[in-house]
């Protein structure tokens, strides 16, 4: 029996999911969010929407494909991952690139991988570099999670992952990442984390390569010809020898 605080927080995120595309109802939303997954993980699910489309598998709430129209009106696909959506499992069982997942529980490095919230101190399984720190939450991160469906309509699709307080981190955390496709056109991302007991910290994120030469040609093998244009980002957190954020903004 679900306590009036956590059904509360639920039927929260269901009307913010509602605002964003359609949920058969709060009490399907409810229980989807709990519900264990049952399936094919590497199923892959397509939106359409005008000059775009995207396909996406349970494995890591992950988009595996995302095409749009060139200059000359060709659609290519702008994203790196595989075309046999099995090789993700393969994949994170060696490079384990992270491709086109939602990587969380805490995305990013946890210095010596522990932390402490309200004199409780927890310990997070490091899996980089030789034991010194975890990455993206850990050795089964949210990237290797298979994520519920929620809803799905033609161009937008709402995926849902109840975490117990896995790897460590403190309290259990419901997840919600919905996707959808406009016909501006775009793709839009919303991921929504919910804590239902204890103070934990969450950073979720796409784990997106872009290739926006889709390999159409040798200049395009390389993303060293691209150029990279952030006009809003005029400070960078500062890192240490192994990519630990320091704590200082230049």
């Amino acid at each position: 029996m679900l306590s009036t605080t956590t059904t509360t927080l639920l039927l929260a995120a269901s009307s913010l999911v509602a605002a964003q595309t359609t949920v058969n109802g709060s009490d399907n939303f409810v229980n989807a969010a709990f519900k264990a997954f049952t399936g094919d993980q590497f199923q892959k699910y397509t939106l359409t929407a005008a000059g775009i489309n995207a396909s996406f598998i349970p494995y890591g709430a992950r988009l595996t494909n995302l095409y749009v129209c060139d200059q000359n009106g060709t659609m290519q696909d702008v994203v790196v991952g595989y075309d046999n959506a099995t090789q993700y499992l393969h994949d994170s069982e060696t490079n384990h690139t992270y491709f086109g997942a939602v990587v969380g529980r805490y995305a990013n490095r946890i210095k010596n991988g522990t932390f402490e919230i309200d004199g409780q101190t927890s310990t997070i399984p490091d899996n980089e570099h030789g034991g010194l720190n975890p990455l993206h939450g850990g050795f089964v991160g949210y990237d290797q999670q298979n994520w519920t469906i929620a809803s799905q309509t033609g161009n937008s699709i709402t995926f849902v992952f109840y975490d117990q307080a896995q790897q460590g981190f403190p309290g259990d955390l419901l997840n919600v990442a919905t996707y959808t496709l406009t016909d501006e056109p775009a793709w839009i991302s919303r991921i929504v984390s919910i804590p239902l007991n204890d103070a934990t910290p969450i950073m979720l994120a796409n784990h997106v390569y872009w290739n926006l030469g889709a390999f159409v040609d040798e200049e395009a093998v390389t993303v060293l010809n691209d150029t990279l244009y952030m006009p809003y980002a005029d400070r960078i957190i500062e890192v240490d020898s192994i990519l630990i954020p320091t704590g200082a903004i230049n």
